[in-house]
């Protein structure tokens, strides 16, 4: 569950992926504070305030088009149901406080496995062929107390008649597809909700692969494409040997490679252009990116459109009806040399691009492959709970407390548990009371601003007391929650809360006034806030699980082809590792994330603190032994000065995150001589003045961030080449060669790092055509085995780092992967044979045996000595844990102080409070209403 778009994961998950949310901030009395509360739709709600309750003050920045949770879209639509539902399962502090645990509360007990005893009934009913795999079928006993906010108690028919809802073919639902389109797959759900209707399905799962017709009449006409780049299609698996899911095709549009035609590229480039374009000039920008999209309609550049802000649906003979443009030629897209853009045009360059990686070479058909189509289901599927019904959907009632799950795909406990911490229940009678048909369609106006308070109903620990449409609403206990019972003791000593007011204030300078003024509970920061309340003790910070680093082009044979002969010009320095190494040293990481992001951590792993190793023992693998190792690995010998006399090689602290300006001359030094001395082809020259030249490709070069970032690092190194170059021009006592002189006193090398403006630097990157980027790794923190991916397998099509890129299994590293303490020639082997042998372990023993803990052992070992084999190299130079930043008001207090993945700082299920709403106003008012300064302590 969460409040807004930020900081603390209050309540909820939902279908297993992360809810995030915000705090607080304080109120002196709030507007109408002595009268009853009403919504402008929903009447009186008795609603008064109350000093002595503890009220939550917070702030969103849209107006909610509905809080249905079939419907929603956006963060801000399922802001009301965060407080008011609540899932089968859900996460709360476990009792030590320093993990989580998951509990029950719309169920009863654990989900029960009951595959195994499956009817032959049901198996026909349900799809399955043969035996039927463990984790396909699930019974979940309900919660008996559970009930609605008017003490109506909930039953399974609820459950069984909400979804029926959720699914209804005549209401397309835009939430409906969770049930079948992610990681929980109901049986025949996508059937029934598909049934009569178009749908828009991808091209290449009906196209004959030999000659291009259709496989299946009911593809509606040979006339109607859609091109969305955005929308997985199962093609990129025929054009890769690694890609086993379904991937957009932007993916595809991104590989090009340095050997391949300009011809193509360019096509690829065009396609990009052109949908960029179209859903820039010609499509609504609603949605979770509407704020993106809203910051950039009036300017007059298309590099502000972001990848993933073009999950649009484009009729492709739309580019014949509206005016869309896309580059003329290989330089980079610009409005005054642009040309028109048409279907055909479309077209012609979706068949380069399929015939050089899809092998479908006729042009006469061959574009239609990543393209989108609408398919007609003309088919009838039934619910299945009427009599003799032989096909039907996989939810039903047991008994009235107790309902059972037949899914498609097997699913094992701990991500079932995940993807019921959301819930689809509705109040059936009021969503048809307010269900308008519209000829074979239909809708609701359930919880909407339309139809206010009285359109919708809670069943979760807080209930929707008042709405007044694009101002405020409030949200308050819902005292018939099974949690407040006095009979309940699983929910003793949570939800302290007893109100919720929020106001939508779109202006955010407005927001971060109020804060201070005592009005708002929290704030969201921003890097401009950061100057001004960044040093707060009260600010916390909600981490994402993504590291932002430098990727280093380190390959000499392309950095020397990109140097081009130019006199007094060096790049090939880059492939020389030490001093690789004396950048990555000098580099302050703790100033640098304070002095250029919003909230960013100095950082020197791959992976951060969020991913898991162990989900259900919610073991962190930064926490264990393997991966604090990682660090020390890394920067045992980095310490100290070695240009001391009485230098002796030490260790650099942790605290240090990397960071050794002595050590980092040293090896900036030590890398220029031995270019200087190479005998390489574009070496380093000696007897002349030479600039290292740096070619930072960034996608917008205009924005504050990127300039202030590239400031810093041009200090920082610009810095340490001036100090190491001092030592070069000083007689060697300490480099172990000679005691030569290597520049005269009138000789120069400098640095100069040059932004450049690359909409699609990582294409760039994965060709080779870069010097630098920065560049940002993460995701799927329950899998970080996975990702090591990125790095280590050779066939990896988007590595940034290009040295490395295809000599995976080449380069060896010896890693200690039993732990005895010893390398066995078994134990050196090649990156890619290292990762597949990691993600070839499988723990399907039971838990807390010993043959799991040796697997388990093993997979740490292998994964941390892979992470530290990659930052050795320093191609990959990890700078910043990405995270966002915010501020809770003096009024509360976060459960715990550490952030834990999964559950952030406890959510307001742990939130407590230090003042009352009486003592809060008199506290704000003796401060007279300006908490600034004491917020900067």
């Amino acid at each position: 569950m969460k409040i807004k778009n930020s900081k603390k994961i209050l309540l909820i998950l939902s279908a297993g992926l992360l809810l995030v949310g915000c705090g607080g901030t304080p109120a002196s009395k709030e507007p109408g504070s002595n009268e009853a509360g009403t919504s402008e739709n929903g009447g009186g709600s008795g609603w008064k305030y109350d000093p002595n309750k503890y009220t939550y003050n917070t702030y969103i920045a849209t107006k909610p088009r509905t809080w249905n949770p079939h419907t929603w879209e956006t963060s801000d639509e399922s802001y009301v149901q965060n407080f008011t539902t609540m899932g089968f399962y859900d996460l709360q502090l476990n009792s030590t406080k320093d993990g989580y645990e998951i509990v029950t509360e719309m169920a009863s007990e654990m989900p029960v496995d009951v595959s195994s005893s499956v009817t032959s009934d049901d198996a026909v009913r349900f799809g399955y062929k043969g035996s039927i795999a463990a984790g396909s079928v699930w019974e979940i006993a309900l919660n008996r107390e559970a009930c609605w906010e008017d003490g109506k108690m909930i039953t399974a028919d609820d459950y069984i008649e909400s979804m029926k809802r959720q699914l209804d073919p005549k209401m397309a639902n835009y939430r409906a597809d969770g049930y079948f389109g992610s990681s929980m797959v109901i049986a025949n759900a996508e059937r029934y909700f598909k049934q009569g209707n178009n749908s828009l399905e991808e091209a290449y799962k009906y196209l004959n692969k030999s000659n291009g017709k259709w496989t299946t009449n009911n593809v509606c006409g040979d006339g109607m494409y859609y091109i969305n780049v955005e929308k997985p299609t199962s093609l990129l698996a025929d054009c890769f040997s690694n890609v086993t899911e379904p991937e957009p095709f932007w993916t595809l549009l991104r590989q090009p490679g340095a050997d391949d035609t300009a011809e193509l590229k360019l096509a690829a480039e065009r396609i990009k252009d052109a949908v960029t374009y179209y859903c820039w000039k010609f499509e609504d920008h609603d949605g979770d990116y509407a704020t993106d999209w809203a910051e950039i309609e009036g300017w007059s550049k298309l590099s502000s459109v972001k990848e993933e802000m073009l999950n649009y649906d484009i009729d492709i003979f739309a580019f014949d009806d509206q005016e869309v443009y896309a580059r003329g030629s290989a330089e980079a897209f610009n409005e005054e040399t642009a040309v028109r853009y048409k279907t055909q045009d479309l077209k012609a360059d979706i068949s380069k691009v399929i015939a050089r990686y899809a092998r479908k070479t006729d042009t006469s058909w061959n574009w239609k492959c990543p393209l989108f189509v609408h398919v007609y289901n003309d088919y009838t599927q039934t619910w299945g709970d009427e009599e003799g019904a032989t096909s039907g959907v996989g939810l039903v009632k047991v008994n009235p407390y107790k309902i059972k799950l037949f899914l498609a795909k097997p699913m094992t406990a701990l991500d079932l548990k995940f993807s019921l911490s959301g819930n689809w229940l509705v109040r059936t009678d009021i969503y048809d009371r307010y269900m308008i048909n519209t000829g074979d369609k239909k809708f609701t106006k359930y919880a909407t601003p339309d139809e206010g308070v009285k359109s919708y109903m809670s069943y979760g620990p807080y209930r929707l007391a008042t709405y007044e449409s694009g101002k405020e609403f409030r949200i308050v206990k819902n005292e018939k929650w099974y949690g407040y019972k006095a009979s309940d003791t699983a929910h003793k000593g949570q939800f302290q809360m007893d109100e919720i007011y929020t106001r939508i204030i779109q202006d955010h300078d407005v927001a971060v006034n109020e804060f201070v003024a005592g009005k708002l509970d929290d704030i969201d920061l921003t890097r401009k806030d950061m100057k001004r309340l960044g040093t707060s003790s009260r600010l916390t910070r909600t981490y994402e699980s993504y590291t932002q680093k430098i990727s280093l082009n380190s390959k000499r044979s392309k950095l020397l082809s990109r140097q081009n002969g130019v006199a007094k010009m060096n790049k090939t320095v880059l492939a020389n590792h030490d001093f690789r190494k004396g950048l990555s040293l000098a580099l302050d990481r703790k100033n640098f994330a304070a002095e250029a992001t919003a909230g960013y951590e100095g950082y020197t792993y791959l992976l951060n603190t969020l991913y898991l190793t162990d989900v259900e023992g919610n073991e962190q693998y930064r926490s264990t032994t393997q991966g604090k190792g990682v660090y020390n690995a890394v920067y045992s010998q980095l310490g100290g000065n070695p240009f001391a006399a009485d230098y002796t090689p030490t260790a650099l602290g942790e605290k240090q995150l990397g960071y050794n300006l002595d050590m980092a001359t040293y090896y900036v030094y030590k890398g220029l001589r031995d270019e200087l001395e190479s005998s390489d082809e574009g070496h380093l020259p000696k007897g002349s003045d030479t600039k290292i030249d740096i070619e930072f490709r960034v996608y917008n070069d205009e924005s504050d961030a990127t300039k202030e970032m590239h400031q810093f690092i041009v200090k920082a190194w610009s810095k340490v080449v001036g100090l190491a170059v001092e030592k070069l021009k000083q007689a060697d006592t300490f480099y172990k060669k000679d005691n030569a002189v290597v520049l005269t006193s009138s000789q120069d090398i400098s640095i100069n790092i040059r932004l450049v403006k690359d909409e699609d630097y990582y294409t760039s990157a994965s060709n080779g055509e870069y010097d630098m980027i920065f560049s940002t790794w993460g995701g799927a923190s329950i899998n970080p085995r996975g990702l090591m991916e990125v790095y280590c397998k050779k066939d990896f099509t988007q590595t940034c780092e290009f040295g490395f890129k295809g000599i995976q299994d080449t380069v060896k590293i010896e890693i200690d992967a039993d732990g005895n303490g010893t390398i066995s020639d078994s134990e050196n082997k090649s990156f890619d044979a290292w990762y597949s042998e990691l993600m070839d372990i499988t723990e399907t023993d039971e838990r807390g045996t010993p043959e799991y803990n040796a697997k388990h052992q093993r997979i740490l070992n292998i994964m941390a000595g892979l992470e530290a084999g990659i930052i050795n190299r320093f191609e990959a130079i990890p700078i910043f844990a990405r995270a966002s930043s915010s501020i809770n008001s003096f009024k509360i207090e976060n459960g715990v102080d550490e952030y834990i993945n999964l559950i952030g700082y406890g959510g307001i299920r742990h939130l407590k409070f230090n003042y009352t709403n009486g003592e809060w106003e008199e506290f704000v008012n003796r401060n007279l209403a300006n908490l600034e300064s004491m917020y900067k302590d």
